[in-house]
């Protein structure tokens, strides 16, 4: 299948396919009321009902919204009241309880909050872990292999990032720190060298460049390496941004009115190039807001009390940005599915407004070839005699590819297809020929999509992992395993591949018997996962 892919890239070169984007839209932004200068956000299930909920982190004090799963959100009372000015936070379970924790980095007071969920949307009373001058970024992740999660907090003050060790019972101790340059404010975590280790990135406002700092396995770090981006960066985020296989960088340059994008050539060198936002950006969300297949940015303009969404072609470059309206001089921003409809919705900070906007997403999903891939069409089945492997594509260039012969000997088609077309992408995924799985998989489950692509993060190319390929084509969810009338079920059995020791594959097809065949040859049925066009 390796010279499959090597062919199909040539075949699309030869054709002259171009990447295209998607066009993003929202509907006009809902008021959660909040406190006085609402500066960050953190959002999260607090309450244990599988709804996402969001944490408004305010001068002084600290608002809570429920969701109830469909875009609504409610106030619950009683959320902890910290002495907090210019803060950030993030969530995770620090305690292993299985509730919800938060962490709060305070400016004024040199200090991290740590507040202990107690899952039903309240928190134990604050706990102050010391940290250097002024913090302001901060994440949250194993640094140092101990199966604890740490902290990592950007001291403004003091020019450093700093290590904060956890305990796996929600303490924390301060560790080591390290250099960056002047003024330093956002921070992202990725691995930006391709090691395995998490690498930190830190946007350095009076230097006008990002510190990249490598991450050294056992929880330290090498000395910074300065990258160039536009006027007083202020936020970063860090995503694959052209499908290079590489974790790139978004910066916001709040003196610039513009975003920097940093492409990695895959070794953790960066090369820029600037895209237009409005007055005085801020603090950079990353996701696919258009429903193409392909990562978009968002960036809050404080200057202008709007947010700007910049599609992306799924090379590392951008169409022209649109502008959606905010409260008022928006700080930071997260990214979430509020309503269920499995679109990338928006919530941002206001913090001249004392409230937060929640934007949904209007995306409607892309249906032609070169959105997505081939989003529509027909899925034809291939098998082959040798590896005992089967395989499905939507691209009628691959088909004939395959076909012809030039993935290699033993591919022959089932004469079983299926209609693609619906609301959701499918991924795509390849093991490798070596170390393997030398076969493909799929799956409609974003959840399990996002899963796969953080494991192939994680994991060396020299293990063996799933490595994401592209959303190939489109079809519907399932509910319950059942298909909504006009759509007819899509099966998927495995072949226990893991466990016997060879590569693993599914086989994906519409044809019950054809399932039932494999599930009675020893494969195990994992019954409905997707419903495809009727007819």
């Amino acid at each position: 299948m390796m010279l499959l892919r090597t062919i199909l890239f040539l075949l699309a070169a030869m054709l002259g396919c171009h990447a295209v984007a998607g066009t993003p839209t929202f509907a006009p932004g809902k008021i959660l009321e909040a406190a006085n200068l609402s500066g960050s956000l953190v959002v999260g299930d607090f309450n244990n009902d599988r709804n996402l909920d969001v944490f408004i982190v305010n001068f002084n004090s600290t608002t809570l919204y429920l969701g109830d799963g469909d875009g609504n959100f409610t106030l619950k009372s009683g959320t902890p009241v910290i002495t907090t000015s210019a803060s950030l936070g993030v969530a995770a379970d620090f305690d292993g309880d299985g509730n919800l924790d938060v962490a709060i980095s305070n400016f004024a007071g040199s200090n991290v909050y740590i507040l202990l969920g107690n899952g039903d949307g309240t928190f134990k009373t604050p706990v102050s872990v010391p940290a250097g001058l002024h913090p302001l970024g901060i994440a949250t992740y194993d640094v140092d292999g101990d199966d604890n999660l740490d902290l990592v907090v950007v001291n403004n003050g003091a020019a450093t990032v700093q290590f904060l060790k956890g305990d796996g019972n929600g303490g924390f101790t301060p560790g080591a720190t390290y250099s960056v340059g002047r003024d330093p404010r956002g921070l992202a975590v990725g691995d930006f060298d391709g090691d395995g280790v998490p690498d930190l990135a830190v946007a350095n406002f009076q230097d006008n460049n990002v510190s990249i700092l490598a991450g050294i396995e056992g929880g330290t770090f090498a000395a910074a390496k300065n990258v160039a981006t536009g006027t007083g960066p202020h936020g970063v985020s860090a995503a694959d941004l052209d499908e290079s296989g590489s974790i790139d960088l978004v910066v916001a340059n709040n003196g610039g009115a513009n975003v920097t994008v940093l492409l990695n050539d895959g070794d953790g060198n960066f090369a820029g190039t600037n895209y237009a936002a409005a007055a005085l950006p801020r603090f950079v969300a990353i996701a696919d807001f258009d429903n193409d297949g392909k990562l978009d940015i968002a960036v809050t303009n404080n200057g202008t009390s709007n947010v700007s969404v910049l599609a992306g072609r799924g090379d590392g470059t951008f169409v022209a940005a649109v502008n959606f309206a905010t409260g008022s001089t928006p700080n930071d921003i997260k990214v979430a599915d509020f309503n269920g409809d499995e679109k990338i919705d928006l919530v941002v900070a206001n913090f001249g407004g004392a409230s937060a906007s929640v934007l949904l997403n209007n995306a409607v999903p892309c249906v032609i070839p070169g959105c997505a891939g081939y989003v529509v069409g027909t899925v034809v089945e291939f098998y082959n005699t040798t590896l005992d492997n089967y395989f499905i594509t939507v691209d009628p260039n691959e088909q004939t590819a395959v076909a012809n012969g030039a993935a290699g000997p033993g591919w022959i088609t089932t004469g079983n297809v299926f209609r693609a077309g619906g609301p959701s992408l499918v991924c795509r995924f390849y093991g490798s020929i070596s170390p393997g799985p030398n076969s493909h998989f799929y799956t409609i489950d974003p959840a399990e999509c996002q899963q796969l692509k953080d494991i192939q993060a994680a994991t060396p190319a020299t293990q063996k992992r799933w490595n994401f390929e592209s959303n190939d084509f489109a079809s519907t969810r399932p509910q319950d395993g059942v298909c909504a009338p006009g759509t007819i079920p899509i099966y998927r059995a495995y072949n226990n591949g893991f466990t016997r020791n060879v590569d693993s594959n599914h086989r994906i097809t519409a044809n019950l018997g054809a399932y039932l065949s494999q599930v009675a040859k020893g494969w195990s049925g994992e019954g409905v996962v997707m419903c495809a066009p009727q007819g």
